[in-house]
């Protein structure tokens, strides 16, 4: 944050800010990360134009459930009624195929004074532990209808036996996109149940709470 200046000012000095470079550096996307945390907010799309931002990485088509926490009706004072919130359906995806664990992150502050004095927020990051390598994907879903999972990139077999462990606060659907064998069952909390499959994968049939769900091969 550069105290005394705006945005003319930095373009100006032709916004040249040494610390940028070693920043920006040769940083490299990981496009199949473990774990995935996205919100979508529906109405930041522009259709029209083609931006809608419903997929991060192997999550996607993300569709909110549509709940709001507002219903929008005045207060007893007669006060202003506040816009409702914009819908928003929360994914948080972590998958144990990888064999790693979340990296411990720390905030940092710093400060400068070239090109203009500054001050610095930052974060950085240290090693991913390791963790056992398992055929289970663990998911947070908040307020969200449905949602589709990539299964080979987030390196998860759909031949094996597969957990799925649910935490969800309304019912929805979740698409586990890849290729299952004929004759596979879906078991919630150790109970079969029906769901459906496809030539996309098998979709299961969420319900509020924490739950767990089996997807087991036939012979299994």
């Amino acid at each position: 944050m550069y105290q005394p200046a705006d945005h003319f000012t930095l373009a100006a000095l032709s916004y040249d800010i040494p610390m940028a470079t070693e920043f920006l550096g040769e940083a490299r996307v990981d496009r199949n990360p473990h774990h995935v945390s996205f919100a979508y907010v529906p109405a930041s799309d522009d259709r029209e134009l083609g931006l809608v931002h419903d997929h991060a990485y192997w999550v996607s088509e993300i569709r909110p459930a549509g709940t709001q926490p507002d219903d929008g009706t005045a207060p007893d004072d007669g006060a202003a009624v506040a816009e409702p919130a914009p819908v928003k359906g929360l994914v948080d995806a972590f998958s144990h195929g990888f064999g790693r664990g979340d990296a411990p992150s720390t905030r940092g502050l710093g400060s400068g004074t070239e090109p203009l004095p500054y001050t610095e927020v930052n974060r950085t990051w240290g090693p991913h532990p390791s963790i056992p390598v398992a055929n289970r994907l663990d998911l947070e879903l908040t307020d969200v209808r449905s949602v589709d999972i990539a299964l080979s990139r987030a390196r998860l077999n759909p031949r094996a036996v597969l957990t799925v462990r649910a935490e969800a606060d309304s019912a929805g659907e979740v698409l586990l996109a890849g290729r299952f064998r004929d004759g596979t069952r879906v078991l919630r909390d150790g109970k079969p149940i029906e769901a459906e499959s496809g030539p996309r994968g098998v979709t299961l049939p969420i319900v509020p709470g924490d739950h767990t769900y089996k997807i087991v091969p036939p012979g299994r």
